[in-house]
C-alpha cells in the first residue's frame, strides 16, 4: 500500500472513531421491589443508571434506601409509598458522605425519623417527592452543598418539614424551588439579599442573605402540629419588622448572624424556644413578644453584645430569658413575668447590664454553672420615668405573683420610687437601686364596647377596651365593664377587681385569638366576676387562667364556656373559685395543676364532653364543696396524684358519655375526705384507683350506675362507710386486685344491685366489712350474693344485715371462696334464695376462738335468750315478724379477739334465718363455727368434702339441721361457761329436734348421743347437745359511761340487769382511772330483768393528756350472785378530739363533729368535741381544730383539764 492510500485509510478510521464518540451511550434501567433489593441495585448501578421502585414498601424498620457514597444514580420511586413502621427510626432515603450528583424523584415517604437526609452530599436533585408524618423532618440537609429541591410537598412532619443547619457559609448555595410545606403554604429559601413584605410562609430560611428587609411576614407551619419557623444563618445587617412566628417548632433562630435588628416580633406558643440566638453578636431585639413557649422565651447561647429592649416574655415553661455564655448583654425596659423556671437564667456570663425591667416570677433570677460572674443590675439614679411609673431610672422592679417580692415589700422613706435598701441577688450581683411603686389611691375605671374612662374624664377609644383599661390601671383599682360583647384576650398584670356591671348574661368576652387564654392572670389578689367568657379553644387554653405563683384570687359568678378549659390554675395556690358555670368546654370545666389550698365551691362543671368536669392534678389540700359536675365525658371530679383533698356535697351524676365515665375518681391520691356527694347514673359512682390510700368515703350516694356504685382497685387503707350503693348495673361495692388492702366497709346500704351487694375478689387483703345492709341483690336473676369474697386473705365480716338476695344461682347471703383467715361474726342473714352463707375452699394458718371460748364481750353483747321451761325448745325471742326482717337483726356484738385480722377461719354469732339453706362449708378445713343462730332454713349446716372443722355452741332449728360427709368435731370438751341458750356449760350445739334427756341438769344432754341429725352426720356427732335448764339469776352490766359536761366534770354511769333474776339493792359500783380506783357509788334500788340505774360518782375528774382510761365496775363488793360474773367491767378510752371513742383522732371524728354542727347528729362523747372550750357549743372552730390535729399533730385542749 502506498503512502497516499495509507493516508486515506487513516483518515477513514479517524472519521469512524469520531462518529462513534458522537453516538450517545445507553444507560441501564433496573427495577426493585423492596429496600434490600433497591439498595443492591443502587450499589451495582453505574454512573447515569436509573433504579425504579415497582411496589409500595410498607412498615419498614430502620433506614430503607441507602446510597453509601454512590454517585450519578437516579432513584425513581415510580409513584410508590415508602413507609416506616411507626417507631420513627431511621431514614426513608439516606445519602451519606460523598453521595453526589444523584436524583431522587417520584415517591411518598412517611413514618421515619427523617424522610430524606443528605449528609455531606452535594449536587443532588430531589424532585416530585412528598414527605409527610415523619418524626423529625421531611427532608434534612447537613453539611452539604449545591443541592436542589424542587416541586416537592413536605407536610405534617413533627418538627420541621425542611431542616437545614449549615456548618459554613459555603453551604448556603443549596436551592428550594416550588416547595410546599404544612398548611399548604410555601417553604422559601433565600441565599442573597431579599426584600419581603406582606407574605405568609410555612417556613422561611435566609442563608448568606445580608442586608435583607422583611416586613409584615407570618410564619405558620402546620395547623395541628407545632413545626417549622424562621431561620437565619450567616445573614448580617438585616431588618425584620412585624414578624409573627407562633405555634411553630422554634419561632426565630439566628445562627452566626450579626448586627441584625428585630422589631415588633411575636413568637408565642412554640414547641421549643421563642427566639434562639446562637453564635451571634450586636443584634437588637426590640418590642418582641415571646410568651408561652415550651422552653425559653429568648435563649442567648455564646452570643455576646446583644441588646434586648422592650420585650415581653412570660409564661414560658423554662426561663423568660436565658443568657448562656453570653456576656455584655443589655436587657432593659422589659416585662418578664410568670415563667416557670425563672425570669432570667444566667450561666457562665458576666458584664451584662440588666435594668429598668419588671420582674414577676416565682423565682426571678437563677444563676447556673459553677462560677457566678459579676453583672450590673442598675444604672445611676436618673430623672426619667421608669417602668412602674416612678420618677427615676435605677434598677429593676422585683415582684412575685404572690405579692411578696422585694420591691413589693421594701420601704421607700423619701418617696422617690427607689427602695431604701439594695437587693442582693448573690455574690457580685446586687441591684443597688431597686424600684418600688409609688402609692396611689384606688380608682374605678369604666369600660364599654368603644373604650374606657375614669369619671369625669371622656372615653378613651379602644378596639380592646377591657385590655386597655387593665393596662392603664394601678394595683387596687376596680374595673367595671358595661353590658356588651367584647372580642379580646385580656392579660391581667396588676392586683385588680374586674367585674361586669350587670352579670354574665349581659357581658360577654370572646377570645380574639383562640390560641390564647381569654383572661390570663399573672398577679395575685385579682378578682374576676360576672362575665361570660368563651373562645379559648386551642389545646391547653382556658377562659380564665391563673399563672404560676398567682394566689389569693377570687373567680366568681362567671360563665366560662366553649373553651378548651373553662377555668385553669397552674402552680397557683390559695385561690377561691366560687359560683361559676364552667359548662360545655372541650376538655375540662375546672382544671388545677400543682395548685394547692384552693377552694372550689358551688360551681357548675357540666357537659365537658371529652374529659372531666373538675380535674385536680398533682395538687394538694384543695376543698371541693357543693359543685355540680354532671354529664361529662370521663369523670365528674378527678383527683390525680393529689393528696389531702376535701370533696364534700358535690353532685357528680350522668358522667357516662364514655364507658369509663365516673362520678368521683381518686387516682393515686391519698388522705382525701369524700363525704355527702351524690354520684348517680355514672358508669362508676366513686372509684379509688391505683395506689390511692388513706381515703375516707362517707355518707355518699353511689347508686344507679351502669357498672359499680363504689369501686376500689389496687388501693389501701380506705374507709368506706355510711354510703348508699344501690340499684347498680353490676355490684354495689367492688373491691378487687392486690395490693388492695386494709379496707373498712361499714354501715353502707348495698341493695337491689344487678349482681352482688359487696364483691371483694382477685387478691384483696385485710378487709373489714361491718354493719352493712344488703337486700335483694342479684336482680339479674343469674347471680347475686349479699357479700361475695374470692381469692384474698384476711377479712372480718361482722354485724351486716343481708336479706332477700333472690337470684336463681348463688343467691347466698355471704359467699367466701378461696380466701384465707376470715372471721364472719354477728351478721343477720335472712330470707336469701340460696345458703345463708357458703365457705368454699377457705383456709387459715391458725384457729380463732369464738365468743363461747372466752371472747371478752363489749357493752353491746347479744342479749341472753330467755327460756322459761326446762325442756329444750325454740326461744320465743327468735320469732321473726312476717315480711319485716330488719326488726330481727341482731344488735352489734363482740368483735373477734385482738385488734388485728384473724389467723384462721371463724364463723361466730351470726343469725341465719329463713334462707333456702343455712351454712355450707365446701372443701374447707379448720373452720370454727360457734355462737350462731341458724333457724328456719332447709339445711342448717352442710359440710361437704371438709374435715377437721369445729362446730359448737350454735343454735340449730331447721328442716334438716345438719349434713356432714367428712370428719369434723361437733362439740368441745364440757367446760364451765355461758352457752348460747344461757346455760352454764359449754359443750355441743342446741338442736331443735334433739329429744334426749339431761339427767344431771347441767344443760348438756345425757341420752341419745351422739346427736347425728337423723344419720346425716356420717361420722360421730354431737356428744354434748345443749338443753335448757330453768335458772333465774341476775346479771349486772355497765351499759353506759359519760362525763356530766358541760355542767361539771363528774362521771356518771348506767348499770343494767341483763339477767333473768332480780339484783337486790345495796351493791356498789366503782370508778377507776387508768387502773386506779378513785371513787365508788352505791346502787340504792333493786333491779329486775332489763331495769337500769343511773348514778354519778362524787369525784371531779381531771383529764390528763394524751388519754384517760375510764373503767366502771358493777357489784365491785361482790354482793350479788350473777349468772355471768365476767361482764361487770366496762372501760372507755377518752381522748380529747375523739368523740367517736375509737381510740384515735382521725377523719371520722372530723366528719362526726361536722355532722353534729350542721345536722345535729349526736356524738358518743360530746366532751371530746369541744376543743374550743366554749361550754358545749359545737361549731366550725372545733371541726378545724380536730382536723389540724389529724393532719399536723397540733395540740388540742378540752374541758376538765388541769
Amino acid at each position: 500500500m502506498g503512502r497516499e492510500e495509507r493516508i486515506k485509510l487513516g483518515m477513514a478510521l479517524a472519521l469512524v472513531i469520531f462518529m462513534l464518540v458522537l453516538v450517545p451511550s445507553v444507560n441501564a434501567l433496573t427495577t426493585c421491589v423492596n429496600c434490600s433489593d433497591c439498595n443492591t441495585k443502587i450499589q451495582s448501578a453505574s454512573y447515569g443508571d436509573e433504579v425504579m421502585l415497582t411496589a409500595d414498601i410498607i412498615g419498614h424498620d430502620g433506614t430503607c434506601i441507602e446510597f453509601n457514597g454512590k454517585d450519578g444514580i437516579t432513584f425513581n420511586g415510580g409513584g410508590h409509598i415508602i413507609s416506616g413502621d411507626g417507631d420513627f427510626s431511621g431514614f426513608g432515603i439516606y445519602l451519606s458522605s460523598d453521595s453526589d450528583d444523584n436524583t431522587l424523584k417520584n415517591c411518598e415517604i412517611t413514618g421515619f425519623r427523617y424522610g430524606i437526609e443528605l449528609f455531606k452530599a452535594s449536587n443532588n436533585t430531589i424532585q416530585n417527592i412528598t414527605a409527610y408524618s415523619n418524626r423529625d423532618a421531611g427532608i434534612t440537609i447537613f453539611y452539604s452543598t449545591a443541592n436542589t429541591i424542587r416541586d416537592c410537598i413536605l407536610q405534617e412532619n413533627s418538627h420541621y418539614d425542611f431542616y437545614f443547619r449549615p456548618n459554613s457559609l459555603s453551604e448556603c448555595n443549596n436551592r428550594l424551588i416550588n416547595v410546599t410545606g404544612s398548611g399548604g403554604r410555601p417553604i422559601a429559601f433565600y441565599n442573597q439579599s431579599v426584600n419581603l413584605q406582606d407574605q405568609v410562609f410555612s417556613a422561611l430560611y435566609l442563608c448568606n442573605a445580608d442586608n435583607s428587609v422583611l416586613n409584615n411576614i407570618t410564619i405558620r407551619g402546620s395547623d395541628s402540629l407545632k413545626n417549622n419557623g424562621l431561620r437565619l444563618f450567616y445573614t448580617d445587617n438585616t431588618n425584620l419588622t412585624d414578624i409573627v412566628s407562633s405555634n411553630n417548632f422554634c419561632g426565630v433562630l439566628l445562627d452566626n448572624a450579626d448586627t441584625n435588628k428585630l422589631q415588633n416580633i411575636k413568637c408565642n406558643n412554640n414547641h421549643h424556644q421563642g427566639i434562639y440566638v446562637c453564635y451571634c453578636s450586636f443584634n437588637t431585639l426590640e418590642s418582641t413578644e415571646t410568651n408561652s413557649n415550651s422552653q425559653c422565651g429568648i435563649y442567648l447561647f455564646h452570643s455576646p453584645s446583644n441588646k434586648l429592649t422592650h420585650i415581653a416574655s412570660g409564661t414560658n415553661s423554662f426561663a423568660g430569658v436565658y443568657v448562656d455564655s453570653s456576656s455584655s448583654t443589655i436587657i432593659n425596659n422589659s416585662y418578664i413575668r410568670n415563667n416557670v423556671d425563672g425570669g432570667i437564667n444566667i450561666k457562665a456570663a458576666g458584664a451584662n447590664l440588666i435594668h429598668n425591667n419588671y420582674f414577676c416570677n416565682a423565682k426571678n433570677i437563677n444563676f447556673a454553672g459553677t462560677t457566678v460572674y459579676a453583672n450590673d443590675w442598675n444604672i445611676p439614679k436618673t430623672l426619667e420615668t421608669n417602668i412602674v411609673g416612678g420618677s427615676y431610672l435605677g434598677g429593676n422592679y422585683w415582684a412575685t405573683p404572690s405579692g411578696t417580692g422585694f420591691s413589693e415589700m421594701c420601704t421607700d422613706t423619701d418617696g422617690d420610687g427607689i427602695c431604701d435598701d439594695p437587693y442582693i441577688l448573690t455574690t457580685n450581683n446586687i441591684d443597688l437601686l431597686p424600684l418600688t411603686k409609688p402609692e396611689v389611691p384606688p380608682r374605678t375605671i369604666y369600660v364599654n364596647e368603644i373604650g374606657w374612662w375614669i369619671e369625669p374624664d371622656p372615653v378613651n377609644p379602644s378596639a380592646t377596651p377591657i385590655q386597655s383599661a387593665v393596662s392603664n390601671a394601678n394595683a387596687g383599682d376596680t374595673i367595671i365593664v358595661h353590658d356588651g360583647t367584647y372580642t379580646e384576650n385580656v392579660d391581667v398584670l396588676e392586683q385588680l377587681t374586674i367585674r361586669s356591671a350587670n352579670g354574665s348574661a349581659n357581658c360577654i368576652v370572646s377570645a380574639a385569638d383562640i390560641a390564647d387564654h381569654v383572661f390570663d392572670i399573672y398577679m395575685g389578689h385579682v378578682n374576676i366576676s360576672g362575665f361570660t367568657i368563651r373562645g379559648g379553644a386551642t389545646e391547653g387554653k382556658a377562659g380564665i387562667y391563673l399563672n404560676k405563683g398567682v394566689s389569693h384570687c377570687r373567680i366568681s359568678n362567671n360563665n366560662c364556656t366553649q373553651n378548651h378549659r373553662g377555668i385553669s390554675l397552674y402552680f397557683a395556690d390559695s385561690n377561691t373559685i366560687i359560683d361559676n358555670t364552667a359548662d360545655s368546654n372541650c376538655w375540662y370545666g375546672i382544671y388545677l395543676y400543682k395548685s394547692d389550698n384552693n377552694h372550689v365551691i358551688n360551681n357548675s362543671a357540666r357537659f365537658n364532653e371529652i374529659y372531666m368536669g373538675i380535674c385536680i392534678t398533682y395538687s394538694d389540700y384543695n376543698y371541693l364543696v357543693g359543685n355540680t359536675a354532671n354529664h361529662n365525658g370521663w369523670e365528674g371530679i378527678r383527683l390525680y396524684h393529689s393528696d389531702n383533698s376535701v370533696v364534700s356535697g358535690n353532685n357528680v351524676n350522668y358522667n357516662n358519655l364514655t364507658d369509663v365515665g365516673t362520678g368521683l375518681l381518686s387516682w393515686a391520691s391519698n388522705n382525701a375526705i369524700m363525704t355527702d356527694n351524690i354520684a348517680r347514673q355514672n358508669a362508676y359512682g366513686i372509684y379509688l384507683y391505683s395506689a390511692s390510700s388513706n381515703n375516707t368515703v362517707i355518707n355518699n350516694i353511689a347508686s344507679e350506675c351502669e357498672a359499680h356504685g363504689i369501686l376500689v382497685y389496687q388501693s389501701s387503707n380506705a374507709t368506706i362507710c355510711d354510703n348508699d350503693a344501690n340499684n347498680n348495673g353490676y355490684h354495689g361495692i367492688f373491691v378487687y386486685h392486690s395490693p388492695t388492702s386494709n379496707i373498712t366497709i361499714c354501715n353502707n346500704t348495698a341493695s337491689n344491685n344487678f349482681y352482688h351487694g359487696i364483691f371483694a375478689a382477685y387478691g384483696p387483703s385485710n378487709l373489714k366489712i361491718m354493719g352493712n345492709t344488703m337486700i335483694n341483690n342479684g336482680v339479674s336473676d343469674t347471680l347475686g350474693c349479699g357479700i361475695y369474697m374470692g381469692a384474698g386473705s384476711g377479712a372480718i365480716i361482722s354485724d351486716n344485715y343481708i336479706a332477700e338476695n333472690t337470684a336463681s344461682n348463688q343467691a347466698h347471703g355471704i359467699k367466701v371462696f378461696s380466701f384465707t383467715n376470715v372471721a364472719i361474726h354477728g351478721n343477720t342473714i335472712v330470707n336469701n334464695c340460696d345458703y345463708g352463707f357458703m365457705l368454699d375452699s377457705v383456709s387459715g394458718s391458725g384457729t380463732m376462738a369464738g365468743l363461747a371460748s372466752g371472747i371478752e364481750a363489749d357493752d353491746d353483747d347479744m342479749p341472753v335468750i330467755e327460756n322459761e321451761g326446762v325442756a329444750a325448745a325454740q326461744p320465743t325471742a327468735l320469732a321473726l315478724p312476717d315480711g319485716d326482717y330488719s326488726s330481727a337483726m341482731l344488735p352489734p356484738r363482740s368483735r373477734p379477739v385482738g385488734a388485728g385480722f384473724p389467723t384462721g377461719v371463724n364463723v361466730s354469732e351470726n343469725m341465719i334465718t329463713d334462707n333456702a339453706d343455712g351454712i355450707w362449708v365446701n372443701v374447707s378445713d379448720n373452720v370454727m363455727i360457734a355462737g350462731n343462730i341458724v333457724t328456719n332454713n332447709g339445711i342448717g349446716v352442710n359440710l361437704t368434702s371438709s374435715d377437721d372443722n369445729s362446730i359448737y355452741n350454735n343454735y340449730f332449728d331447721n328442716t334438716n339441721n345438719a349434713y356432714d360427709d367428712g370428719t369434723n368435731e361437733w362439740n368441745t370438751t364440757s367446760t364451765s361457761g355461758e352457752n348460747i341458750i344461757g346455760g352454764s356449760w359449754l359443750g355441743g350445739n342446741y338442736w331443735g329436734d334433739y329429744i334426749g334427756v339431761d339427767n344431771n341438769e347441767d344443760g348438756l344432754g345425757d341420752t341419745m348421743r351422739p346427736y347425728n341429725s337423723s344419720g346425716n352426720i356420717k361420722q360421730g356427732g354431737d356428744w354434748h347437745p345443749l338443753v335448757e335448764v330453768a335458772t333465774s339469776l341476775p346479771d349486772l352490766k355497765i351499759t353506759g359511761i359519760w362525763v356530766c359536761w358541760p355542767e361539771n366534770c363528774t362521771i356518771c354511769y348506767n348499770v343494767t340487769n341483763v339477767g333473768t333474776g332480780t339484783a337486790q339493792a345495796g351493791h356498789n359500783t366503782s370508778l377507776l382511772v387508768d387502773g386506779t380506783e378513785v371513787a365508788y357509788d352505791c346502787v340504792t334500788e333493786a333491779l329486775s330483768h332489763n331495769e337500769s340505774y343511773i348514778g354519778c360518782f362524787d369525784y371531779m375528774w381531771v383529764y390528763t393528756p394524751l388519754e384517760d382510761n375510764i373503767t366502771v365496775c358493777a357489784d365491785c363488793n361482790n354482793t350479788v350472785s350473777e349468772s355471768n360474773e365476767g361482764n361487770n367491767f366496762r372501760t372507755k378510752k377518752w381522748i380529747c378530739g375523739d368523740p367517736n371513742e375509737d381510740g384515735s383522732v382521725d377523719t371520722t371524728d372530723v366528719i362526726a363533729v361536722w355532722d353534729c354542727y350542721t345536722a345535729g347528729i349526736s356524738l358518743k362523747n360530746k366532751w371530746a368535741a369541744d376543743t374550743a372550750l366554749d361550754n358545749g357549743i359545737i361549731d366550725t372552730n372545733d371541726v378545724i381544730a380536730i382536723w389540724n390535729n389529724y393532719v399536723s399533730g397540733s395540740v388540742l385542749n378540752c374541758s376538765c383539764s388541769s
